[in-house]
């Protein structure tokens, strides 16, 4: 199937016209659906530049590069090959189908005239969902958006934290940052993505038209990105994006020898195109002169190159200065009192880390003296306020500079009503020295985070002063705990870091002896999680237990360590989420009887789950008995499972579901299953001395490119021994299946991938 592509003139007015493909019964290049754009860019490889450094870093980015095009058997000269963010895109990347919205344009019904695409889930498409029934369903994304208008600073804190990946969106906003782009506004060309195991958003690199320069980072903003620009982070992260971009990928000198290497590939094809032109040819005296195509030829595109490549240097270089500027003012104040005042205020582009305060006094000090993080600004030091004890302390803080909202001179639905700029952010200390001694002076060492560049500072104490006083009153310090102003409305600033009550932290110890839990508990990062030899947890009805950071439950053959439910109704499931729990280990561990987690954004399907982690290992567990949930054992995202001497019987559906893992199963038994024993989707396993005996599906099912080597195995019972399905390769050797339905199966159809299993 075949249709025009674009509302502008160029994709459809014209002979050279810009195609959307669908084809039904095969695939190019594993994708179903892909476009054919006509170039009108008068560099037209100037976006590919971009797309391939997104690639590069990580960022889910569909196909983009230069072909030839026959229509007919007619030479149509050179277009721009362009997959789709869809479900392929998804599984060519090992990542699992979930929601994929397209946001592009909306019209505005809100009062205050903002495009409508970031208040209402309604105005984007959803060409991808997990399954075909979730499609209408766009609750998903409709949440994202309520905490944009709706979550105080806190709740969209913690909801940021769970469910978007900062480092990614910092990425996307950093590259727009760093080539001057303005697509990407209230209004146009939103990709995002929800992985449902990760449990996160992302974005898609999409659509990059840039190559300005003005005077400031960000030439486009969105309320999404003026949200997270509130996290006190965040900043940071897209900063230290932007400048290892303008450093390596994305140097003006790498940037002028790709554009050169690509010239030089299309230089023939370009020169025999019937159809080369493009738009900006001419002068920019109105918005219809801009757009009128004209026709193209090398001595054009080496002047639009050069004048490309010469705006790209200026904004390398204005990026650079900005960053590398020291932005931090500090006072040592002192007070007629056995204390003295430190106010350091932090500007900028980069938050700065506290990592040593040195005190000279004159005298003896009656006590000790200490630092206090005067988070009142009342001057004195009172419970709950961190502090350090003695002349010399490393407090290892982070403080960052904050952002506040600016009108726009002329705004619009889709260029939105505020920018933003950054704001100082005070931060005061107090010094507390007793009586018999005068502070003589502080020896401050800070880091700049973005640089990891030490800034040493040499205090000496200043009379206070009423003016001193009024100056550092007139920036906002600790107590700044309001944002001024509704989300998205001039005057809105960032609250104060120190207004956010810290997450809990330090270690958590259970056991030994029994525990019973009868509500979920989260364990966050920074508490990590140990369970002593011979616990026995009791969990109430449903209830389940996630943790975000490392896990340690080693039991021993003589004290072993269980999970079970504390009456007749099964509890919920144990869920280890994120990179924060790498290295988590399970020794003598016996878990039955549970579920699955109550619903939450996250999709955990399994009495245990095992999300975007790695290095986890299993050893002499125990699983069965689990209820009202698709899998005994999930996991997915992982590296390095490593699953030894496992018994896990009796589960009503499959006992191990891995996909998109790692790693490796040994020595273990697998009993009487609902239905398959081992499941796989886009895993790499080794599965050596196991017993599969009553497998209710299929004892081994490798799927989505899945590469198994199965030796000295033992399959008894079940419908198939062995699957191998979209272009997976499975390998056994040494072992016996006995009594299945069908020993091995190779399915010869290939519906998402290219390629033949075996």
């Amino acid at each position: 199937r075949l249709r025009y592509r674009g509302q502008k003139h160029w994709n459809w007015n014209y002979a050279q016209k810009s195609w959307k493909v669908r084809l039904d019964n095969e695939l190019v290049r594993g994708q179903q659906t892909f476009s054919f754009i006509n170039p009108v860019n008068p560099v037209p490889f100037a976006e590919q530049i971009i797309l391939d450094i997104a690639r590069k870093n990580g960022l889910l980015t569909p196909d983009f590069f230069p072909v030839r095009l026959m229509l007919n058997k007619a030479y149509m000269g050179v277009y721009w090959f362009m997959g789709q963010p869809d479900e392929f895109l998804l599984r060519r990347n090992d990542r699992f189908p979930g929601s994929i919205y397209s946001g592009n344009r909306a019209e505005s019904v809100e009062p205050n005239g903002d495009s409508s695409l970031f208040y209402r889930a309604k105005y984007w498409k959803k060409p991808s969902s997990r399954l075909a029934e979730d499609k209408p369903d766009k609750s998903d994304l409709q949440q994202l958006l309520d905490m944009i208008w709706k979550a105080d600073p806190a709740q969209f804190a913690a909801f940021a934290r769970e469910h978007l990946d900062l480092s990614k969106f910092a990425l996307m906003d950093a590259l727009d940052v760093v080539f001057g782009g303005t697509q990407h506004d209230w209004d146009q060309d939103h990709k995002l993505y929800f992985d449902p195991y990760r449990g996160r958003w992302e974005p898609l690199a999409w659509d990059f038209r840039g190559y300005r320069h003005r005077a400031a980072m960000n030439l486009g903003e969105n309320p999404l990105q003026m949200r997270l620009k509130e996290l006190p982070s965040y900043l940071t992260l897209r900063n230290r994006w932007v400048l290892k971009l303008v450093q390596l990928d994305a140097s003006p000198y790498r940037i002028a020898v790709r554009a050169r290497e690509l010239e030089t590939l299309l230089s023939s094809e370009l020169a025999s195109d019937p159809y080369w032109d493009a738009y900006s040819l001419l002068p920019e005296v109105s918005r219809y002169f801009r757009q009128w195509v004209r026709p193209m030829n090398h001595e054009l595109l080496n002047l639009a190159l050069e004048s490309m490549l010469a705006v790209f240097r200026k904004r390398a270089a204005f990026l650079q200065d900005l960053l590398l500027a020291p932005a931090v003012d500090a006072r040592l104040l002192r007070t007629p009192g056995e204390w003295d005042r430190l106010s350091l205020v932090v500007d900028g582009a980069s938050a700065l880390r506290l990592q040593l305060v040195q005190m000279r006094f004159n005298g003896m000090c009656e006590g000790s003296p200490s630092l206090v993080a005067d988070a009142d600004e009342d001057g004195r030091a009172r419970p709950g306020e961190t502090s350090w004890e003695g002349p010399e302390v490393s407090p290892g803080l982070s403080l960052s500079p904050g952002l506040i909202l600016r009108p726009l001179p002329s705004p619009s639905a889709a260029r939105g009503r505020v920018s933003v700029a950054t704001q100082a952010r005070r931060y005061d200390f107090r010094i507390l020295h007793g009586a018999g001694c005068r502070l003589a002076g502080l020896h401050v060492g800070l880091l700049h985070e973005l640089t990891d560049r030490t800034q040493v500072i040499e205090l000496s104490p200043q009379d206070t002063t009423a003016p001193m006083l009024a100056d550092l009153a007139g920036i906002p310090g600790p107590t700044a705990c309001t944002p001024g102003a509704d989300v998205a409305e001039p005057g809105r600033r960032s609250i104060h870091p120190w207004c956010t009550p810290p997450d809990p932290a330090g270690p958590v110890v259970f056991g030994p002896g029994e525990v019973r839990i009868d509500a979920d508990r989260i364990f966050l990062p920074g508490q990590p999680v140990t369970v002593r030899p011979g616990t026995r947890f009791l969990l109430g009805p449903g209830v389940s237990l996630l943790f975000f950071d490392r896990l340690s439950a080693l039991g021993t053959a003589g004290q072993p360590i269980r999970f079970e439910r504390a009456g007749p109704t099964a509890w919920g499931g144990l869920t280890l989420q994120g990179p924060g729990t790498r290295g988590s280990t399970f020794s003598h561990v016996t878990i039955t009887g549970g579920s699955k987690p109550a619903d939450r954004l996250t999709e955990l399907p399994g009495m245990i789950n095992l999300h975007d982690t790695a290095e986890i290992e299993l050893s002499d567990c125990q699983i069965s008995l689990n209820t009202g949930s698709d899998n005994a054992l999930h996991a997915a995202y992982v590296e390095n499972l490593k699953i030894v001497r496992l018994r896990a019987h009796d589960c009503p559906s499959d006992a191990l579901d891995l996909e998109f893992v790692t790693g490796e199963v040994l020595d273990s038994a697998i009993l009487r299953t609902g239905d398959e024993c081992i499941d796989l989707m886009g895993s790499r396993l080794r599965v050596d001395r196991v017993h599969l005996l009553g497998c209710g599906g299929n004892a081994v099912s490798a799927g989505e490119r899945s590469d198994v080597r199965i030796t000295s195995a033992v399959i008894v019972g079940g419908d198939t021994g062995l699957l191998a399905k979209n272009n997976s390769d499975v390998t056994c050797s040494s072992s016996v299946i006995y009594r299945t339905g069908t020993g091995v199966r190779v399915e010869k159809k290939q519906e998402r991938y290219s390629g033949a299993s075996r």
